[in-house]
């Protein structure tokens, strides 16, 4: 019993005992290496970020129209203008222009490096929703420089936005 006391005693009161700071600083530089590779990995990821940010804030979007084409008996339109850039939803869009409708309940800028389309039954950009639930039915594709995508499916006969990823 006595030896192994002298031992411990020996091991963590002798002047060996602990780190050097050059010991110190190794560890530190090599935890400052890590962070920063991890740090890249996240900034490159961004894009998907963005990507998946829009096809969120869109089906949100569309699921406030169907519901409150329901509660509030009218007809919501979402509009998609390529050209410009930018999504909106309005109440009984009549597709007249800017100057003649009321103004948009919604309205959003879309990222610049992404390419949104719309497609649907019309030629016309948009996607009405009705009182009765329903809707006019398409799917929304989007996908950002690195090809990853989202689809957003929205059902004709009941209206239920789905959002898939590619």
């Amino acid at each position: 019993m006595k030896n192994t006391k002298l031992r411990y005693s020996a091991i963590f009161n002798s002047p060996q005992a602990g780190f050097t700071l050059i010991e110190l600083i190794i560890v530190l530089v090599i935890i400052g290496i890590g962070f920063g590779i991890a740090g890249i990995a996240m900034r490159s990821g961004g894009g998907f970020l963005e990507l998946s940010t829009l096809a969120k804030d869109m089906s949100a979007t569309l699921r406030y129209a169907r519901s409150h084409a329901v509660a509030e008996k009218k007809t919501y339109s979402f509009v998609l203008w390529k050209e410009d850039k930018a999504y909106g939803l309005y109440t009984d869009f009549s597709g007249k222009g800017a100057d003649e409708e009321a103004p948009p309940v919604i309205y959003k800028t879309l990222p610049a490096a992404l390419e949104v389309n719309l497609k649907n039954m019309t030629d016309e950009p948009r996607i009405d929703f009705f009182p009765q639930g329903s809707s006019s039915g398409g799917t929304i594709d989007m996908k950002d420089a690195k090809g990853r995508a989202f689809t957003i499916v929205i059902g004709r006969i009941t209206g239920k936005v789905e959002v898939k990823r590619n």
